[in-house]
Parts: structure tokens; sequence; C-alpha cells
């Protein structure tokens, strides 16, 4: 199978640059019977019983404005902890950076230790906290296809994340209100979380021409006792 064969055109008209509000108005096709829909309406969809498996990451403000040793500019991208003390980052532009390379993102300093595969480096801190450069200086990773302003940074994130551990949102759940989750509780839908820390693959098309070549990249999930008691549940109700 070809990547090509699943080419088809999409307008950059298409593209929505700023969210719906309320977010719940977003379109929903429901593929059993090829309906268009809006979120509000997934209780009505649903049948009692039935169970919505959500991921609760936050998306981490991971994109870090950076400058070398030389005060050249470059743009860090935090993909996931490597080890303690050190982090799987994106570097951009790549090409300016080699091992022992040390970069400095407002309260905290890296230094290149290793490069991965696909263009991923290891950056060892050795200065400062990233938690704090996070926290002052870091930008929510928004899609290649979003040309806008984030006015909003909660906005990115999901109404019941939790703990910040993705670099990309995780889209579908960005459609979920409280008013639509007290609505499905109210039909006895139910709802779990698990833990999906969303990385490099939001970042990276596919560029292999055969399908079976794309070599697909590691995504960690925890699965916590309460998910799988629920899973386990409704998989019993059948």
């Amino acid at each position: 199978m070809l990547t090509s064969d699943f080419h088809y055109d999409l307008p950059e008209r298409a593209i929505a640059q700023s969210a719906i509000e309320p977010r719940h108005a977003a379109r929903l096709l429901d593929t059993r019977t090829m309906e268009d829909h809006v979120v509000a309406d997934l209780p009505s969809l649903l049948a009692p019983g039935d169970l919505l498996v959500v991921n609760s990451t936050r998306v981490r403000r991971a994109r870090l404005a950076a400058t070398k040793d030389t005060g050249g500019a470059v743009e860090v991208l935090l993909l996931r902890p490597h080890s303690p003390g050190s982090w799987q980052a994106l570097v951009r532009p790549g090409r300016r950076v080699r091992r022992g390379t040390r970069l400095t993102a407002g309260p905290v300093a890296f230094e290149v230790d290793h490069s991965l595969t696909d263009g991923v480096v290891v950056l060892k801190v050795v200065g400062g906290s990233v938690e704090e450069a996070v926290d002052s200086i870091g930008v929510i990773p928004l899609p290649p296809y979003f040309h806008g302003q984030l006015s909003d940074p909660e906005r990115y994130q999901t109404v019941y994340a939790r703990r910040e551990a993705s670099a990309a949102a995780p889209t579908a759940g960005l459609h979920f209100t409280a008013e639509l989750i007290t609505a499905l509780a109210g039909r006895n839908i139910m709802m779990t979380a698990v833990d999906l820390e969303i990385g490099l693959d939001t970042f990276r098309p596919i560029a292999a021409e055969r399908i079976t070549d794309h070599a697909m990249h590691r995504e960690r999930v925890i699965v916590g006792e309460e998910a799988v008691s629920a899973i386990a549940a409704a998989q019993a109700r059948g």
C-alpha cells in the first residue's frame, strides 16, 4: 500500500484557524450512518453503559527559544525526559548544533549530549531548571497547519487534562465541555482516563513511499487500575 493512495486535496480555507465556541459545537460524523452531527449530540449517539476512554495528559509548554554560546538563535522542542537530568528534544535548525554545543533558554542551560534517530537529540541539563523555563518562557507547540495566535493557552488543553506530559493535544478531546460530560453522565455513559504521552509522531509526516516502510515511534501510556477495571467491566457488558 502506497502513501499516495491516501493523498487528497484539502483547501487552505477548509482548515480552521480559530476554535469554535462552545467547544461542543464542533462537527461530528457518525460513520455508522454517515450522518452529520455536532459533538453535543454525542450522548444521544451512545448507549447507556457505554464507556469513553480519554487521554488526560496536558500539553507541556515545550517550545523554548534558545541561544547557542556563540549567540545564534535556535528553537528547542522538548519531547520527553530521557534520563534523570536530560531530555529528548528537537532542535531547529538542527544542522547548527553538534555534540557539546551549549544552549541557553531563559533560566535553563543545556548541553547537546548525543543524537538519537530522526533528528532527535539528548540535551543534558547543565544549569537551572527545565520546569522554570517551561513556566516562564515556554510556548505550547501548535500544529504546523495552524497559522494563527493562541490567545488563551487553556483552549489547547482538554477540560479534563491533569498531568503535563504531552507535546501536543489529544485533539478529539478538545471538543468536550463540562456540560457535555454532565450530559453523558446523565445518560449513564461513563468515562475513564489513561495517560498517553503524545510525542514525536504528531510532528513527523510519513515520508516513506510504502506505508509498511514507515517506522512508528513509541509513545508512553499509563493505564491505571481504575481504567483497567472500567474497561474490563465495559467489555463484560458487551
